[in-house]
């Protein structure tokens, strides 16, 4: 295999480290990537299929992804969430 592998994780309240999904791809949870690193973890698998040198991962700013997660029978309504709030 030639690319980048994605491996998402969850950590729980009692701090096991669950894998909740393995991506043969760039993948959602490191969109923070573009901004905060130098190299993207698109540049990333990029620079691998076509045989480059990889990038430089260090950090330029501070960065997280947040699932939101909510129970299946929470009321949920459509088009009632303020973007420009958030």
């Amino acid at each position: 295999m030639v690319g980048l592998l994605a491996v998402e994780m969850f950590v729980t309240k009692d701090h096991e480290l669950l894998v909740n999904e393995i991506a043969p791809r760039p993948h959602n949870s490191g969109h923070q990537t573009i901004e905060a690193n130098a190299t993207s973890q698109y540049q990333q698998h990029l620079r691998a299929i076509l045989n480059l040198h990889l990038g430089d991962t260090s950090v330029h700013q501070a960065s997280a992804m947040v699932n939101l997660l909510v129970r299946r029978d929470f009321p949920v309504r459509q088009n009632t969430m303020d973007l420009k709030r958030c």
